[in-house]
């Protein structure tokens, strides 16, 4: 049943986008879960349904980091209470943490260590996200796969960064932060 649940996902799934994102879930098995820029909670519905039916037998905990009433009234999304409400009964634990991805991340990256998959969606406002890569690494471990959204030639897809990337990324996070302070 896995499987089938699986291939569905990975091809028929009606966002072509999206099947990095299950294709990762399938093969990595992440109990520890963590998106930035939740939007209207559909995929984050999906995405935590999926991982619930392919988790080892460990606890899924969920971390979601999103404007929720801060959100730009053009920018329809999520109250923090329909987070909960819906999102809560899909896994063991739940944190939402309110705000930009700088302030979000600097006030919990240390509280989640190990995160087996991060997924940052396209909607999250750059300046902010460039900023708070510097706290990315130390919430990963050497399994960790890390996802971002970005505009693709028809329509939003994910892509997979590696390593150096990521590293790349904290160094250029910090001296913004550095040239801002």
């Amino acid at each position: 049943m896995r499987f089938m649940s699986y291939l569905y996902h990975r091809c028929f799934h009606v966002a072509r986008g999206e099947r990095l994102l299950y294709r990762a879930i399938y093969k990595l098995r992440p109990s520890r879960l963590l998106q930035v820029g939740l939007g209207d909670g559909e995929r984050t519905r999906r995405m935590l349904s999926f991982a619930a039916g392919n988790a080892n037998g460990e606890p899924l905990v969920f971390a979601g980091i999103d404007l929720f009433e801060a959100r730009p009234s053009s920018d329809p999304g999520m109250s923090y209470q329909q987070a909960h409400r819906q999102l809560g009964r899909l896994v063991d634990q739940l944190v939402l943490v309110p705000g930009d991805p700088l302030s979000a991340l600097a006030r919990t990256a240390n509280r989640l260590p190990d995160i087996d998959l991060l997924v940052i969606s396209m909607g999250v406002e750059p300046g902010s996200l460039v900023q708070s890569w510097m706290y990315v690494p130390r919430m990963l471990h050497h399994k960790s796969i890390v996802l971002i959204e970005e505009p693709g030639p028809q329509r939003p897809c994910f892509r997979q960064l590696d390593r150096s990337e990521i590293t790349e990324l904290a160094a250029q996070g910090s001296l913004a932060k550095g040239r801002a302070a």
